[in-house]
């Protein structure tokens, strides 16, 4: 994934989500997709639009673009994705936000604790609902998780040998390594 490692997450799967999420709320409503949006799943595969859709899966820039324009064919004039990990996805959420500006897409975008981006499409009203609120009242627990999290990746970026790695290419180039 954009984190350069590659991560494997035991006990991960469609049914174990499902039965994480059927603590919470009924999960009768709720279709899952499994398989590539790139090559596997096709939008002309789902029958009816779809309120909702959330993005949790290959933690690529490539895959999370293919994912959202997938989720936008077939989503409700009036709905709302969401992208889980959104630290790690960031960049691919830029380009998902920059794609709805350059096509004139009406939307409303928010970042909610810990690690979930939300875009409401039209008039979506999730943003109206009362634990969305408070949420995005208090989303501050959300950006300092997130910066924390990338705590990770300065604290490996600033070991020795990366530090002087800098250094040398700072007196080879005679420039910030960053120029």
């Amino acid at each position: 994934d954009e984190r350069g490692v590659d991560y494997i997450y035991l006990n991960n799967s469609t049914a174990r989500m499902l039965e994480l999420l059927s603590e919470i709320a009924p999960t009768d409503k709720i279709k899952t997709i499994d398989g590539d949006t790139r090559r596997e799943v096709k939008p002309s595969q789902i029958e009816e639009k779809i309120q909702m859709c959330f993005i949790d899966g290959e933690h690529t820039d490539e895959a999370v673009l293919s994912d959202f324009k997938f989720c936008l064919e077939v989503l409700d004039e009036n709905g709302a994705i969401l992208f889980h990990d959104s630290a790690i996805n960031y960049n691919a959420i830029a380009n998902c936000v920059q794609y709805l500006k350059d096509n004139g897409i009406e939307f409303r975008a928010n970042s909610l604790p810990d690690a979930v981006f939300v875009v409401e499409i039209g008039d979506f009203p999730l943003h109206k609902s009362p634990p969305i609120m408070e949420r995005l009242l208090n989303n501050h627990v959300g950006f300092i998780f997130q910066m924390q999290y990338n705590d990770y990746y300065r604290q490996f970026i600033n070991k020795k040998p990366f530090q002087l790695y800098r250094r040398l290419m700072t007196k080879l180039k005679g420039t910030n390594i960053s120029d």
